[in-house]
């Protein structure tokens, strides 16, 4: 899994969270709709913001989905049997025993 660089702040816009990631913002809205893990809070005027962790379960699907070439349905398999703060626990190890 590729190092996962955030910014040093709690919360991100929808347009800075696609840049981080390197997908477009209609991939994290179609995502929203297919994990319930993702659910960024909105802002008063209706903006998505995601949490640093909201960042983090994207990072992941995107690693299995484009990554290891997981189907929708075969990610959320993995993330329903492993847990997702397992999965992530599992992620941010892979990327310290890589030194990413």
């Amino acid at each position: 899994m590729q190092a996962l660089v955030l910014p040093d702040k709690l919360f991100f816009r929808i347009g800075e969270t696609a840049r981080i990631l390197g997908i477009k913002p209609h991939v994290i809205r179609y995502w929203e709709t297919e994990f319930r893990s993702i659910r960024p809070a909105k802002s008063r005027s209706g903006q998505r913001v995601y949490s640093r962790r909201d960042v983090e379960v994207l990072a992941l699907v995107r690693h299995l989905l484009h990554d290891l070439r997981y189907t929708i349905d075969g990610a959320r398999k993995v993330l329903r049997e492993r847990g997702i703060e397992e999965a992530l626990g599992e992620a941010r190890k892979s990327r310290q025993d890589t030194g990413l």
